[in-house]
């Protein structure tokens, strides 16, 4: 299985909308989509 890592902010609506379209669209294709905040990854 191949994976795409694709950032997406969860309070914006835009691009987690195209997230989930992704990973939908995708994972017929053998793809993993993995969704990436970047705004949480690291603690302050």
């Amino acid at each position: 299985m191949k994976k795409l890592a694709i950032s997406i902010s969860p309070h914006v609506s835009g691009p987690y909308t195209q997230y989930l379209n992704l990973k939908k669209g995708l994972i017929k294709y053998d793809w993993e989509v993995i969704g990436v905040s970047l705004n949480q990854c690291c603690p302050k």
